[in-house]
């Protein structure tokens, strides 16, 4: 599992940041993070639809395939690549979290 830094009793941290998780465990906190990012995209196509802008609602739209189909590319015994695409997720969401 690799160096770890034990900041309490039940805080073990591998040095990536991240809670140790079994890898399911982590596999479906990366999940989530996927569905997170393609639950906004999908509340910016919504928006769009209702605003009749259909060209935007097309870019949401096509932004939540890109998800699905990258999620998919992601190793689920690759820890370091779950990691670095939930991170890049997560801060993608944030980021869209200003347009809705």
């Amino acid at each position: 599992m690799g160096d770890t830094t034990t900041t309490g009793e039940y805080d073990a941290f591998p040095q990536d940041g991240h809670p140790l998780l079994d890898g399911a465990a982590l596999y479906d906190v990366f999940y989530e993070a996927g569905t997170r990012l393609g639950g906004r995209y999908m509340a910016l196509a919504n928006k769009a639809e209702a605003a009749g802008d259909t060209e935007a609602e097309k870019k949401w739209m096509d932004a939540a395939i890109a998800l699905d189909r990258e999620r998919e590319e992601v190793d689920p015994f690759d820890r370091a690549q779950q990691i670095e695409t939930m991170d890049r997720w997560n801060a993608r969401r944030k980021e869209l979290g200003a347009l809705l």
